[in-house]
């Protein structure tokens, strides 16, 4: 069938055919999905194996050059492909493929020329060998670094397989070296019999050895993307738990913020019923001075036969009235009715008080109104007791000294300062005191804080509330050592829109009439 010089010749190359190319069909198959890009140059290599072999086998029908030239530069492209194979193992290089096709044309017109000049068996051998030989030592060591990467042990039977190659050409190079020709394959004798044997044995080993790599390669896969997967489940379980506890976190904080807004509002009721008893003390003192004192009168009524006159404890009680609707306001809104004040008329109101009760406690009182009348948004009632008990304050202060200076004296002022770009109305008090202790002047205005031994220490609290809600605030200071001893305090609350613009025509023309 296959005009063969002896039936047995015609037996090994069938036998050989089915190995060839049975073997290398069986792991393709067995691969199927696994296979993947390196697989493929290894596969295309042991095809073109399978086609060197029926080449080799139809060498009684076909011209020499077909037969063997062509049959061996397969070989070497082959052993090209399977190089690629490896080396894509660690990186694609389109530009090394190119090189290894140019290697394998180059080969080939060679070892075709050869043939074609009738040195089969000499030249043509001794250059087939080697580079047969050199492939092969080059893919051991590309076996030896792979099992290194991917601890494979399939990959030992590749490193068999182009052992037993390897032995065969370098004894194939050492023949023709020495003898001047080749080692025949078909003389059946020891050496012919070994190179058969070491043919087959090395397709097959070639063949299911990659086969073997390529499953432990895709199973190692597998394994490092369940590792993956279970490391992102048990992140995204980590996530979920932390945020289950972060909204418990929040739920809790939530809790929190209403238990403490609740306890605010106590913490304010209380504030504002200790600032009912704190305001309402200072009136109704006056108001028993004035009645003990129209006590007096209708006891002298008969000798002195003056008329009584009741019209100050009248005033005093509307002020408590007043008083107690505008702390009722703030009790139940937390917010004072504002509405447009003028400041010379707030200050016209209560500088008699203020005068009288400094001169009953002999401190000298003088007043430097530096600023035009302007408009503050405020609640004259609640502003009028703030300034009131700042003076009161200041009084004590200068009563209770016990080192107090030969002359005590109250400095009330008043100005608009512009240097934050809007218009504030400020009153300063300033008394020459023994000041504020430093310990205490950052307690001062919260509540139940007082210097005062009697003192509830609800004033100046009171005070920094009120004035927050009208956008104004308290300033508390001491005077320097070059200007003496005492306390600075301020009150400044902006300037109505309206008002502010008038202000500053007011001062534009006195500036121009009356120039610094």
């Amino acid at each position: 069938m296959l005009q063969t010089p002896h039936p047995a010749i015609e037996l090994l190359f069938i036998i050989a055919l089915v190995i060839i190319n049975l073997m290398p069909l069986m792991a393709w198959l067995l691969l199927s999905s696994e296979r993947d890009g390196p697989a493929k140059f290894w596969f295309w290599g042991t095809g073109l194996f399978a086609g060197n072999a029926w080449l080799f086998t139809l060498q009684f029908i076909l011209p020499p050059w077909v037969s063997f030239g062509v049959g061996n530069s397969l070989s070497v492209a082959m052993l090209f492909l399977m190089i690629e194979a490896l080396l894509q193992e660690f990186s694609p290089n389109k530009h090394r493929q190119i090189y290894m096709v140019g290697a394998t044309l180059i080969f080939s017109a060679i070892y075709i020329q050869l043939i074609s000049w009738g040195y089969r068996t000499t030249y043509a051998a001794l250059w087939l060998a080697p580079v047969l030989a050199f492939q092969q030592a080059f893919l051991i060591a590309l076996c030896v670094r792979i099992h290194r990467a991917f601890q494979s042990r399939s990959i030992f039977i590749l490193i068999v397989a182009f052992a037993l190659a390897l032995t065969m050409n370098v004894i194939r190079t050492i023949s023709l070296a020495s003898m001047g020709e080749q080692i025949p394959l078909l003389a059946f004798n020891a050496l012919s019999n070994f190179f058969v044997v070491g043919i087959l044995v090395a397709a097959i080993c070639y063949s299911f050895g990659y086969w073997g790599f390529v499953l432990e390669k895709t199973k190692a896969r597998q394994i490092e993307q369940e590792v993956k997967a279970n490391y992102a489940e048990e992140r995204r379980r980590i996530f979920e738990a932390a945020n289950i506890e972060l909204q418990d976190m929040v739920n809790q904080r939530d809790q929190m913020v209403l238990m403490a807004s609740r306890f605010s509002a106590v913490n304010s009721l209380a504030i504002f019923n200790t600032a009912i008893v704190h305001e309402l003390s200072q009136p109704m003192q006056a108001l028993l001075l004035s009645l003990e004192e129209t006590q007096q009168h209708i006891a002298r009524l008969e000798q002195t036969k003056s008329q009584v006159d009741v019209s100050d404890s009248i005033r005093l009680a509307h002020k408590i009235g007043d008083i107690l609707s505008s702390l009722r306001g703030l009790v139940s809104t937390q917010r004072a009715e504002t509405a447009p004040i003028d400041t010379d008329d707030l200050l016209i109101n209560i500088l008699p008080i203020l005068k009288a009760q400094s001169h009953r406690m002999g401190v000298n009182w003088q007043l430097n109104a530096l600023s035009a009348s302007v408009q503050v948004m405020a609640n004259k009632v609640l502003l009028e007791r703030i300034i009131i008990n700042l003076v009161a304050n200041a009084i004590d202060a200068l009563k209770d000294n016990p080192s107090a200076t030969l002359s005590p004296k109250i400095e009330l002022q008043t100005h608009i300062d512009h240097s934050n770009g809007c218009a504030v109305w400020v009153l300063t008090i300033t008394d020459n005191g023994p000041g504020i202790p430093p310990e205490m002047m950052k307690l001062v205005t919260h509540p139940f804080q007082s210097t005062k031994p009697s003192g509830l220490g609800m004033g100046l609290a009171l005070a920094q509330l009120i004035l927050r809600m009208w956008q104004g605030q308290l300033m508390l200071n001491n005077l320097s050592t070059d200007a003496g001893t005492g306390a600075v305090v301020s009150i400044q609350i902006p300037v109505a829109p309206s008002s502010g613009e008038h202000a500053l025509t007011r001062r534009a023309d006195q500036s121009q009439t009356h120039p610094s």
